[in-house]
């Protein structure tokens, strides 16, 4: 056989013309064998839905947290200004402390609540990216928020009374108020230029936001 009949031979066998009825039965045998259509099993499949990165409550934190500076910037108009002359000036912070206008009575509980939401927001996004690897969902969200929320609120009430206490024991309560106001002024003021960051990197879904916050 030469090269053109094998040639010819094949283009038949793929057309479906056969030499005779023979041929015919062995395609057919082998076409029965290998095409099993009639008993293939249905195949199911039930697409699930990727869980989307969530903000939501991260939003509703930060939202929190600068409403309720709002509203103290509406009240307590010199509030800011203080606070800024207090943080570059150790006189000024210690003269403001002493008359009782660095944080005026009424402020320390919202201001603390702003110190909470901020950090447990910074947390939870510090979870995402270094802990878990992972941005939450809606709900993982909310969990691990409520999470840090309890464990900042914790951790900061100890420190506040764990000195308070001491003051008293020791007997040192003035430079045991020093510190304190020292301590929740810094917070105050971190978290003031938190806020508005955590903003942009909940928002941005970059991690270059974030690694900013902890330089």
């Amino acid at each position: 056989m030469n090269a053109m009949d094998f040639f010819w031979d094949n283009c038949k066998v793929n057309a479906g013309y056969y030499d005779n009825p023979d041929e015919m039965d062995v395609y057919a045998t082998v076409t029965r064998t290998f095409i099993t259509k009639d008993n293939a099993a249905p195949i199911n499949i039930n697409p699930v839905p990727l869980e989307q990165h969530s903000v939501f409550w991260q939003f509703i934190a930060l939202l929190l947290a600068a409403f309720i500076f709002t509203s103290i910037k509406i009240v307590r108009k010199n509030f800011f200004r203080n606070l800024s002359a207090a943080y570059r000036s150790r006189p000024i912070f210690k003269q403001l402390l002493r008359d009782g206008m660095l944080f005026p009575s009424g402020l320390y509980i919202p201001l603390f609540i702003v110190i909470v939401l901020s950090w447990s927001v910074f947390l939870l996004q510090l979870d995402e990216e270094l802990i878990s690897f992972q941005y939450f969902s809606k709900d993982e969200e909310l969990r691990v928020l409520l999470k840090y929320l309890a464990g900042v609120t914790v951790f900061l009430s100890g420190k506040y009374l764990l000195h308070y206490l001491s003051g008293l024991l020791f007997k040192t309560v003035a430079f045991t108020k020093e510190y304190l106001n020292n301590s929740f002024l810094f917070s105050t003021v971190s978290s003031l230029v938190f806020i508005p960051l955590l903003f942009v990197s909940a928002f941005s879904k970059s991690s270059i936001v974030f690694f900013t916050l902890l330089i």
